[in-house]
């Protein structure tokens, strides 16, 4: 079961890309790609479905608020955590502030974007 919140989207099956995916994790499949939601946690090279849109609370930086609904936020895969946009090299770009989080708060509501994104420049 994973941590959604608001409606889905759609579901697709596709086959884990290397590292695997985690249930209630976003990843980026492709590049420019599609930010995902994994339905469960899996070995890479297995099917699997995802859900694609859709809003989900998933865990949230502590040192920094997002205060802003609709604001697009950033996943950083280390330590795996959204985060304020910006540019470091190894996140992207995995939704939109749905409800206001204090800088204290260890999640965060956000709607998946559906707009193709690629890793941070």
């Amino acid at each position: 079961m994973t941590n959604q919140e608001l409606p889905e989207e759609a579901t697709l099956n596709v086959i884990a890309p290397s590292g695997g995916l985690t249930v209630g994790i976003p990843a980026l499949l492709g590049s420019p790609g599609m930010v995902v939601m994994p339905t469960e946690t899996v070995v890479a090279g297995k099917l699997t479905a995802v859900k694609f849109g859709g809003g989900y609370r998933i865990p949230k930086n502590t040192s920094t608020a997002l205060a802003t609904v609709g604001a697009l936020v950033d996943w950083d895969p280390t330590p795996g955590e959204i985060v304020a946009t910006g540019a470091v090299a190894t996140n992207f770009k995995c939704g939109h502030v749905v409800e206001a989080a204090l800088a204290a708060d260890t999640t965060a509501l956000i709607m998946l974007t559906t707009a193709p994104v690629t890793v941070n420049p």
